[in-house]
């Protein structure tokens, strides 16, 4: 996929997941292995549902994800739909996650019949380093029976072997972790590119109100950061709050920091509906009498949790003990231990909108 036009020496993107660069790239491997190579160019679709809905994301004060936003509406939308248009029998990617498909009578079907008639289970990776089922709550049963995740069954170190083996060309291929669109200045300079608004000044105070600093705009800081705050205080201090339409950054000692709740949005239920599917359907049963693992991040930890929904589209996750930053615009993702033992099953989850 083509989606962003930053490439070069000007400060934007010269790498990344879907850059000028990772192009070329796959255009290599595509020549060793002897297949044909096609780039679909979705840059509208990337500024609508990605780039611009991140920029709005940190002026309002939220830490959002902007590659479960790709996920969500480039990979598994509408690349998904361009390649069933095609006639491709299945799409393929290399994420570290695993898909099993159940049956009526609680086991897991052969992988030769994924897909098939059951229910679709989306595990943990036998990697746990490289684990990234919580980029991919989003999918639906009919998207995971189209797809398929072969790295998750390997270990990093393994799959570069298997690559080398191959002859790929980027077998020893460096990895990147950052966002692939802000470039090398960093997502606040990014954003202030996109946005004046970024660059409005404000005060950085504590909890009483009492003004400690000022800061050169909010997209610069996120709840739980302790480092680049220029304030100096008689104890480390965190950032406890964002207030957006004031423009303060609340700071505040690390004793002072937790929540335990969190509302959630925008929900999606990877296991699908509750009704059949017995191993899908009983880790749900379980879940609601024990309760869940909860993922705020992508490098946190799992964290016991409970789970209720609200209604149709909100879902509540009270926490067992406070997590200091948990933030509104973050994905939060819900697990249960998979009914074989074999790993972690992903409930589901959403996009917290605000947090107590």
């Amino acid at each position: 996929m083509r989606l962003f036009d930053g490439d070069g020496d000007d400060g934007e993107a010269s790498s990344g997941c879907c850059s000028l660069s990772e192009v070329e790239d796959a255009k290599r491997v595509c020549a060793a292995l002897g297949i044909p190579h096609y780039t679909f160019n979705f840059t509208d679709s990337f500024e609508e549902k990605v780039i611009a809905p991140f920029v709005a994301s940190y002026l309002r004060g939220a830490t959002p994800n902007p590659c479960i936003e790709c996920n969500r509406h480039l990979k598994f939308d509408r690349l998904m739909r361009r390649a069933r248009a095609l006639g491709f029998t299945c799409m393929v990617t290399g994420h570290y996650a695993r898909i099993v498909t159940y049956d009526d009578s609680d086991a897991v079907l052969a992988p030769d019949k994924h897909g098939a008639t059951g229910r679709q289970g989306l595990l943990t990776a036998v990697d746990s380093s490289k684990d990234q089922s919580y980029v991919l709550f989003s999918l639906t049963q009919q998207q995971l029976a189209y797809l398929r995740l072969p790295l998750g069954g390997y270990l990093k170190e393994h799959v570069r072997e298997l690559a080398q083996r191959a002859g790929l060309p980027t077998a020893h291929k460096g990895e990147s972790q950052d966002i692939c669109f802000v470039g090398d200045k960093g997502y606040a300079a990014f954003i202030e590119s996109c946005s004046s608004e970024a660059r409005r000044p404000g005060q950085i105070v504590d909890e009483q109100g009492h003004v400690l600093g000022v800061h050169a705009g909010i997209a610069h800081y996120t709840i739980g950061q302790r480092k680049g705050l220029g304030v100096a205080a008689g104890v480390p201090l965190y950032v406890k709050a964002i207030d957006a339409a004031h423009a303060h950054i609340v700071v505040a000692p690390l004793e002072r920091l937790g929540c335990r709740t969190a509302f959630v949005e925008d929900v999606n239920l990877t296991v699908g509906e509750t009704g059949g599917g017995c191993a899908l359907a009983a880790a749900l049963r379980v879940a609601a009498r024990t309760g869940v693992l909860a993922k705020h991040r992508y490098r946190s930890a799992l964290r016991p949790a409970s789970a209720t929904m609200l209604d149709a589209s909100v879902l509540r996750v009270d926490f067992e003990a406070p997590v200091r930053d948990l933030a509104s615009g973050q994905a939060l993702v819900l697990y249960t231990p998979a009914t074989d033992g074999d790993g972690m099953l992903v409930l589901g989850g959403g996009t917290i909108s605000s947090t107590a």
